[in-house]
């Protein structure tokens, strides 16, 4: 049995910005925007001070009375995010457009993880011999708290970490083809710095844990404790991207969107609570590989056709039959995308290390959907505003599969089978009324 030594945690923060921006019209075709963004946001306080840091230098718990403030990491006050674009029309039917600007990322919903919760959060356990009851529930003993921490795990914060933060820019061209037809080609990036990284601080290095044939918990860096989680702010990303699109305004009853996107996602860490922690904390090289959100290659296609029949149409545009096969329109929406990606790792750590976690490295089929939908308005004579909406849609309209990626833990029944997948064909239809 296990239960834990809880205590109530009262959170406080704050937050401040501003920015100036302006639009400066240099010609008659160029258009500069120039802007700055200042935004400052305080680490969790921690009212009570219940809260600790673990010191890698001295391999101690360190809590906050003990530190003389009620908060692990400091603020950081260097978040200054220029942004800059430019738009420009070299010729009567083609614009050119470019921008780039910082981003820094939001504290906010990080203070529920911002510090150790030691030693007003703790744990312990009760063991059986699986035959006799170790306790009664009405006589459960009360917990003794641990005043050192010894046998727990901890979490690590760097006090000096800085606040992540993106740069983005782009450069696209617009061009009005024939036929109304806007085509627009653009090239943009993110690039990302101090994103959050998972690491451990107390796993044994893989070569001495290689050479001794074995890895126990006296060989790890800090034996007298578990594992010492950090999310220190280490982390990178890397997307660029060519992105292609061509759309038509409605005329001639048709109107439609098609849009490709070419791009490649590289990083060390994830936006992802259920991905895996480093396979090495000495060596973090190891960690750039493809994200774990990399499609390379998307398609969509939608598009809505008002049907040539009815009034003022070409087809059935008289009499009652006008009335009632007219108004109708179809609407649908093609996505074309590369898969998902696979996993590779085993059910145990055969490293010895007391590490855990894979890059992926291997990328599923890849999605095809189609979505259709029949729809109508009906005008009611009661008011300005009443009227039915009729529609019906077809999800997946081919009944298309679609399938999850498959388990990639080596070693198991179920490696390299596929057990789940998206829904199938599923049809609805509606019926509102407006008044």
């Amino acid at each position: 049995m296990s239960s834990s030594y809880h205590g109530r945690f009262y959170l406080r923060s704050s937050y401040g910005g501003g920015f100036l921006q302006d639009d400066f019209k240099v010609s008659s075709t160029l258009t500069l925007n120039i802007g700055i963004r200042y935004d400052v946001e305080t680490q969790a306080r921690e009212t009570r001070w219940n809260g600790s840091n673990f010191n890698l230098a001295t391999g101690q718990v360190v809590t906050m009375r003990q530190l003389g403030r009620n908060y692990i990491q400091l603020t950081d006050k260097n978040n200054f995010a220029p942004r800059v674009g430019f738009a420009w029309r070299p010729f009567s039917k083609t614009v050119v457009r470019s921008h780039y600007g910082i981003f820094y990322i939001p504290l906010t919903g990080q203070a529920t993880s911002g510090f150790d919760r030691f030693p007003q959060d703790q744990s312990f356990q009760l063991r059986s011999d699986g035959i006799s009851a170790v306790a009664l529930l009405s006589n459960i003993p009360t917990p003794v708290p641990n005043a050192e921490g010894i046998g727990l795990s901890h979490e690590y914060r760097d006090a000096n970490a800085p606040v992540g933060y993106f740069q983005q820019w782009n450069f696209d061209i617009q061009h009005q083809a024939p036929w109304g037809v806007l085509a627009q080609a653009s090239y943009s990036a993110s690039v990302a710095k101090h994103l959050p990284l998972s690491l451990s601080y107390n796993q044994i290095p893989i070569d001495v844990a290689r050479a001794a044939g074995q890895g126990t918990q006296a060989m790890r860096p800090y034996p007298n404790f578990g594992d010492i989680i950090a999310e220190d702010e280490r982390g990178n990303s890397n997307y660029q991207s060519l992105q292609l699109s061509a759309e038509k305004r409605c005329s001639s009853g048709l109107s439609f969107l098609v849009a490709y996107t070419f791009s490649k996602l590289i990083d060390d860490t994830e936006d992802d609570f259920g991905a895996p922690a480093t396979q090495d904390n000495y060596n973090l090289r190891l960690e750039k590989g493809l994200s774990y959100a990399h499609f390379p290659h998307r398609f969509i296609g939608s598009g809505i056709y008002q049907l040539p029949v009815g009034a003022g149409k070409h087809l059935l545009n008289q009499g009652v039959a006008s009335k009632i096969v007219g108004g109708w329109q179809l609407g649908w929406i093609l996505t074309l995308q590369t898969g998902t990606e696979v996993i590779i790792s085993n059910p145990t750590n055969t490293a010895r290390d007391f590490s855990n976690g894979f890059r992926p490295n291997l990328l599923f089929d890849p999605l095809a959907n189609l979505d259709l939908s029949l729809s109508r308005v009906v005008r009611l004579p009661l008011s300005e505003r009443s009227r039915f909406d009729i529609r019906a849609d077809c999800f997946d309209c081919f009944n298309h599969p679609n399938f999850n990626e498959p388990s990639g833990v080596f070693g198991t029944t179920t490696f390299g089978v596929v057990t789940t997948a998206f829904p199938g064909r599923v049809v609805q239809a509606s019926l509102k009324f407006w008044f």
